[in-house]
């Protein structure tokens, strides 16, 4: 193994304090926030780590096309992820904010929605969810700045340890 479980944990640690620094200073006047309905492209890329079978982390680059609506003090962002290729790889994610409650879903390429969360959290520029389960503690955070999003996804198991990673970060073309 070319790092340690500690190791790639801290590495995470600091790409996320990294990447929420840069998108922490979300603006009101932001094109993310402004009213009304549009379309933005994205080159995004994922850092994904995984315990199991064997600890290995890979890096993926793709496109998404996101569509933004704002209105009535609601923020939704539909993901559209294109990674090339087969179109069966490619999936869709939605997160929608309101006052201080959040959701979120995952949809494979045919539509058929994959995993839901409807009990997230809306601290403004970001949007926190925490989900528990027998097999251990899952959290997804969504940060929106100015231009830029970035979504982290970490699973750990019952015993604390880090199994998968997903720091995934969207740079508008």
């Amino acid at each position: 193994m070319l790092f340690s479980q500690s190791a790639l944990k801290r590495i995470f640690t600091g790409t996320l304090v990294a990447f929420v620094m840069a998108t922490a200073a979300a603006s009101a006047q932001s094109t993310l926030n402004e009213d009304g309905k549009r379309t933005k492209q994205y080159r995004a890329k994922s850092i994904i780590y995984s315990a199991s079978p064997s600890a290995m982390t890979i890096e993926k680059k793709f496109s998404s096309s996101v569509e933004i609506n704002v209105a009535s003090g609601v923020r939704s962002f539909y993901f559209r992820n294109d990674f090339g290729g087969d179109k069966k790889a490619n999936t869709s994610a939605q997160v929608a904010l309101s006052g201080q409650s959040a959701g979120f879903a995952v949809y494979d390429y045919a539509g058929t929605r994959l995993v839901e969360y409807t009990n997230g959290r809306n601290t403004g520029p970001a949007a926190l969810f925490e989900i528990k389960s027998p097999n251990g503690l899952t959290r997804i955070r969504w940060f929106f700045g100015t231009q830029d999003i970035v979504s982290i996804v970490e699973s750990y198991g019952m015993d604390g340890a880090l199994a998968y990673s997903e720091t995934t970060y969207y740079a508008p073309q």
